[in-house]
């Protein structure tokens, strides 16, 4: 398994929603991430280069299968919080009684405000995430309202490192990313009149940035897919890059990762299933609509059809027979017969404990 870093050398603009210039996310979707590493590719190696790659892609023999680029901190990657996990079963009078032990009086919680916290935790980190992957009910040790930093919820030792890496006493202190909306002027070319807009960016502490794994199943490809990715670096990826935003410098490690299977898996990338590739009734998932516009040499302003997807942190329960889950969303608009358009849906699968 690789980890690639994206070590920022610029802010970033990361849009969700089409003509939502103001608001930006702090991680990148995998359909995103493929499509740019595509592009890459395809400088690199030429179109029919990309067409060799994508076919195996279509005829479900993927070279590679990626995540979704998520932060990480110092030496620390975060992972999104598998959507199984019910907060409501793990917050319980000796929770509540553990952490109100040593704090204050005007610092104490009752269940309903620890709870209103926990649910807009949406990522946690690494080491959290491969303990509640083996057995789910061990979340119950990391419940800390004042471990969530930015959405994420940390332990107490990584959480010290961090302080240590950060040069601050308390965590709250912490500022892993930060967001902020630029203004902008546009002037009509007839009338000089002058209209304001903001645009979004999201910008990166020293040693935090975004990360994303990569599962090299064919290892002939390794060479060629990093490449790929480090002219990525020099290009760029997200909105705003022709002033300069989205660059990076690619780190590759490998990193060994013992998964034992389970009776279900998280994915760490948007999941696009097959036709009763999976059972809804057995699943806990969020859905998210992808639409946007193509990006091709020979095809721009025209926009891709949209899909659902099941977001990043969604479970389902594993079938029998393949280990492979998802494909190449096809959303190339009527009429388009340049070239195909695709959304990625390959899901990253992890297997994860859920109580039956």
């Amino acid at each position: 398994m690789r980890v690639c870093k994206l070590k920022p050398k610029a802010h970033f603009h990361l849009g969700d929603k089409e003509a939502v210039l103001e608001k930006t996310s702090d991680y990148i979707h995998s359909d995103t991430l493929f499509s740019a590493i595509c592009n890459a590719y395809r400088l690199l190696y030429g179109n029919e280069g990309l067409q060799d790659v994508l076919k195996l892609f279509e005829d479900r023999e993927p070279p590679f299968l990626i995540s979704s680029a998520f932060l990480y901190a110092g030496k620390i990657l975060t992972f999104p919080l598998p959507l199984s996990i019910n907060w409501d079963n793990y917050v319980d009078d000796e929770v509540i009684e553990g952490l109100n032990a040593e704090r204050k009086e005007n610092e104490k919680v009752d269940k309903f405000s620890l709870l209103k916290r926990l649910k807009r935790v949406k990522f946690v980190s690494e080491k959290i995430f491969w303990n509640v992957t083996e057995e789910e009910s061990r979340i119950k040790d990391y419940i800390n309202d004042e471990n969530i930093i930015q959405g994420i919820l940390f332990d107490d030792e990584e959480l010290k490192r961090l302080r240590k890496e950060f040069g601050v006493k308390e965590s709250k202190e912490i500022k892993i990313f930060g967001k902020k909306e630029v203004p902008r002027v546009v002037i009509d070319r007839k009338t000089s009149a002058s209209n304001i807009y903001h645009f979004g960016e999201v910008s990166f502490a020293e040693n935090c940035g975004l990360y994303f794994l990569m599962d090299l199943r064919m290892k002939e490809y390794k060479k060629r897919v990093e490449a790929a990715i480090r002219v990525l670096g020099d290009e760029g990826i997200g909105g705003d890059r022709t002033y300069g935003k989205g660059l990076f410098e690619a780190e590759f490690k490998e990193i060994e990762l013992n998964i034992e299977p389970k009776n279900h898996f998280v994915t760490l990338s948007l999941y696009y299933p097959g036709e009763r590739e999976i059972s809804l009734k057995d699943g806990y998932y969020e859905l998210i609509n992808r639409g946007g516009w193509i990006y091709s040499l020979e095809v721009k302003n025209l926009r891709r059809r949209t899909v659902r997807m099941f977001s990043e942190g969604s479970v389902f329960k594993i079938g029998e027979g393949s280990s492979l889950y998802g494909g190449l969303a096809d959303v190339k608009p009527i009429g388009i017969d340049l070239h195909e358009v695709y959304r990625y849906g390959y899901a990253f699968a992890v297997p994860v404990g859920v109580g039956e």
